[in-house]
């Protein structure tokens, strides 16, 4: 049993991490997410129970949980308002390249970093973000991202499997 982790950021990425498809890749459309059934929706997460669970789990002890992927915003909030409901993650949770002057559906030089560093600067100030680096962890299926988080300063765990419950559990023991 692991001791509770020090936390006040959660970053998730999004296809082939909590997706179980590569959205951007398939030219997954708005419409198409939106055609689904409900079943249909869960089915394409890895596993929707445990993000949801995190979710709770996160806010609970008082952490922020974002999404950083390099795929295109309108898609990943149409299956996130889908999963979730609407309104339970808005654009201020959700980064993709956009938000740091890049095109979506492209990689960011550097992984998620400046993504990150661009959601703790919005939740800590221009001045004060770079303290908070450690208090960061992401979970990524690319280990590239993983590899480029832990130099930057974050924590940051590799999910080759998608973010599921032992996923979870192997950063934060107390996680059920």
């Amino acid at each position: 049993n692991r001791a509770r982790v020090d936390a006040s950021m959660v970053c998730v990425d999004f296809d082939l991490t909590v997706l179980a498809r590569h959205s951007f890749a398939e030219r997954v459309t708005v419409e198409r997410v939106e055609r689904l059934d409900a079943a249909d929706v869960e089915r394409e997460f890895v596993d929707v129970q445990s993000f949801r669970r995190l979710l709770s789990y996160a806010t609970a002890r008082g952490m922020d949980v974002k999404i950083a992927s390099f795929g295109e915003y309108e898609v990943i909030q149409a299956y996130v308002d889908r999963a979730l409901g609407r309104g339970a993650m808005t654009r201020a949770d959700i980064s993709t390249p956009s938000r740091v002057g890049a095109k979506d559906g492209c990689a960011v030089e550097g992984g998620k970093n400046r993504q990150i560093e661009e959601l703790l600067r919005e939740k800590h100030g221009e001045e004060a973000w770079k303290k908070f680096r450690d208090t960061v962890v992401l979970f990524d299926d690319d280990e590239r991202n993983v590899e480029a988080a832990i130099r930057a300063g974050f924590r940051a765990a590799h999910t080759p499997d998608g973010l599921t419950r032992a996923a979870i559990q192997s950063v934060f023991g107390d996680f059920d």
